[in-house]
């Protein structure tokens, strides 16, 4: 039997039965009385815009991932490997790993290889569902069966590394009225007036962070998410790193985001380097502006012609808002880390070298680390032929193996060269 409390917004009655819900009265009585049980400490932040890097990625345990170590890594590192390899996992742990104490951008980060478009799925997994997932379920015969194992991550950078570990228990108990009050804030009519009883997750993370620190630092946070509330009391406690972006395959078609981008992007600079990319692909293309609708109500993404005409964005391919949406995340992501499921994902192969050849160059010149997956030999050889022979070394290529087997082989940039450009050799299987 476990019982504990967490000020608001985290906020819990924890119980195995209903003999425990007079602790809700006791602690809200106590709460109305200005009476302090926990004050919780606030997890470390990292520097605004601290350079963050990876030289070395250990994952442990994630998903179907155990004991993959990913070496040397460069400025620009191609995954590839056959279906379900885990190519996709890796970027995730690397979310997960620069974001230790965020079950939001957790959940923004694995629930994008759900993601086909910005509509509602009626297959899609639940916020519990998604998160729960990320957990590896262990094998061994002598545990209880279905044992949600710990996710277990680490990295290391110019002599700095950080380490993480998540535990996830499936629990059952009751939800205080305050806190589910809260959580439908404007959204429910009728407010709570006893505990709701419902099912969780009680999540611990623990994680010795260094990077983006002056120091480091040991943390330790838990949660319990309840599968009526998902992610509501945390929307509050969102501190996600800010230079770090995840493009899914589908990313493009989410306008809102593009455009909370460009208008950023427009404010700070960076629109120079945008509109040429854009440019590069179609010389039909000025560039790219921040328009109203007609009713002058709502903001919206427009391509500006060369003959001066605007046109709405929808109107193009994919091909252009897939490449919009990369220049708008590598210049977000400046001294950190860009993750891009699919390089190749809306792109046609003619346009290939144009946007890998700009791509290398604004991670130069933005200093920006690139992790992305790939099922394209056209991709692969686009991105080899983008990067100067003089920079080799900032390129690395990582096939793998069977996921539980968490076999690797590195590729260094003169590698992928000789064997896939001057050879043929196909490195995806």
């Amino acid at each position: 039997m476990q019982n504990a409390f967490f000020s608001y917004p985290r906020q819990f009655v924890l119980s195995l039965s209903p003999e425990s819900r007079h602790l809700d009265c006791l602690l809200g009585r106590l709460k109305r009385e200005g009476i302090v049980l926990v004050e919780l400490k606030r997890p470390p932040k990292r520097l605004r815009d601290a350079p963050i890097a990876l030289d070395k990625l250990t994952i442990g345990a994630f998903r179907n991932l155990e004991n993959v170590e990913l070496e040397d890594l460069g400025r620009i590192n191609l995954l590839v490997g056959v279906n379900n390899a885990g190519k996709t996992s890796i970027l995730e742990a690397i979310a997960v790993l620069q974001n230790p104490f965020s079950p939001y951008e957790w959940f923004n980060a694995v629930r994008t290889r759900e993601t086909r478009s910005v509509g509602y799925m009626p297959d899609q997994m639940s916020v519990l569902e998604a998160i729960r997932w990320m957990f590896p379920i262990s094998n061994d015969p002598m545990e209880i069966e279905n044992q949600i194992s710990p996710i277990t991550l680490s990295s290391e950078a110019h002599g700095r590394s950080d380490d993480l570990r998540i535990t996830c228990e499936e629990i059952n108990g009751f939800i205080d009225p305050e806190t589910f009050s809260k959580a439908f804030a404007g959204v429910r009519k009728r407010d709570a007036v006893e505990p709701v009883e419902d099912s969780g997750l009680l999540i611990r993370a623990s994680a010795h962070i260094s990077q983006g620190l002056l120091s480091p630092e040991y943390f330790e946070q838990e949660w319990v998410l309840w599968s009526q509330l998902g992610l509501r009391t945390e929307m509050g406690a969102r501190r996600p790193t800010g230079n770090l972006q995840f493009l899914a395959p589908y990313a493009h078609r989410n306008s809102p985001a593009n455009l909370r981008l460009l208008s950023e992007a427009s404010k700070f600079g960076g629109r120079d380097d945008i509109d040429a990319l854009l440019r590069d692909l179609d010389p039909r293309i000025s560039g790219v502006e921040i328009i109203t609708s007609d009713d002058g109500r709502y903001p919206k993404i427009a391509i500006r012609m060369r003959d001066g005409a605007l046109m709405p964005q929808g109107i193009f391919g994919d091909g252009v808002r897939r490449a919009l949406s990369i220049a708008l995340a590598i210049r977000k992501c400046a001294n950190g880390i860009l993750l891009i499921d699919e390089i190749e994902a809306a792109l046609h192969v003619s346009a290939l070298d144009r946007v890998y050849r700009w791509l290398d160059q604004a991670a130069n010149s933005y200093n920006v680390q690139i992790f992305a997956t790939t099922h394209s030999l056209e991709a692969i050889e686009a991105v080899i032929s983008s990067v100067a022979p003089n920079s080799h070394s900032d390129l690395s290529g990582y096939a793998l193996g069977d996921a539980k087997e968490g076999g690797v082989k590195r590729y260094t940039g003169g590698m992928l060269h000789r064997l896939v450009r001057q050879r043929g050799l196909d490195i995806r299987y």
